[in-house]
């Protein structure tokens, strides 16, 4: 039987040095600790990796500026361990999040992907960690949402690989659209009730800086979707 403790934490970034601290925190700070960190830096300018690599352990994997999709790939490539959990550079995760991810795979051993409820702070810059956002949730509490987004998954690495590749022909939509494809949703999901992302909006999000181009390539992605089901 897989050693459900094993596991891949995967981050691709791309000029994160403002938020990319806390977002390791974060992962360092879990009460279930991964046994690899890997992220894939996609050319930044800035002082990412620098930053990265004050964090003991992180393994850091440097790439030509290539894109969200080709820098989430070659850091998918690299894992080795039976479970794999991802996070973007400027989000967090509750203190126990991976706990309860792996609880689940092990109370269900057929279950091929985890999935927990999302909730988005709005202009969080200033919450520096897991606990400082719950103490804002606690002032300004936020719905939680069950969305299929990538930070809020933790998936069998041989189901991970069942999905091929992230597609890279685009900016917008890419994650969204390799973890909500026919090919994932007809993998055995299982849904936790304990919160699983903190998803931080605000002014550099892709979306937010980009929305005409997000725009077109999330409707192009809402198309391609619909033209298949016919």
């Amino acid at each position: 039987m897989s050693d459900v403790s094993e596991l891949t934490v995967v981050m691709a970034t791309y000029n994160g040095s403002a938020t990319i601290g806390r977002s390791l925190r974060s992962i360092l700070g879990q009460t279930h600790l991964p046994v690899r960190v890997v992220v894939t830096d996609d050319g930044s300018v800035d002082d990412t990796v620098a930053i990265v690599r004050e964090f003991a352990g992180i393994e850091v994997v440097p790439l030509e500026h290539v894109g969200l999709g080709a820098a989430l790939n070659a850091a998918i490539a690299t894992v080795d361990t039976d479970f794999v959990a991802f996070l973007d550079d400027d989000d967090l995760w509750p203190i126990d999040r991976l706990k309860h991810h792996l609880a689940e795979f092990r109370a269900n051993p057929a279950v091929d992907i985890v999935l927990g409820p999302t909730v988005n702070i709005v202009d969080g810059n200033g919450l520096t960690d897991a606990e400082a956002v719950e103490e804002h949730l606690r002032k300004v509490p936020v719905d939680p949402m069950l969305v299929r987004l990538l930070g809020a998954t933790t998936m069998r690495a041989t189901a991970m690989r069942s999905l091929g590749a992230i597609r890279t022909d685009i900016m917008h939509g890419a994650t969204a659209s390799w973890i909500s494809s026919p090919e994932a949703t007809a993998l055995t999901t299982s849904t936790t009730s304990e919160l699983a992302l903190y998803r931080m909006v605000h002014g550099a999000n892709m979306g937010i800086v980009e929305p005409t181009l997000a725009r077109q390539q999330w409707l192009d992605l809402v198309r391609e979707r619909v033209q298949r089901q016919q």
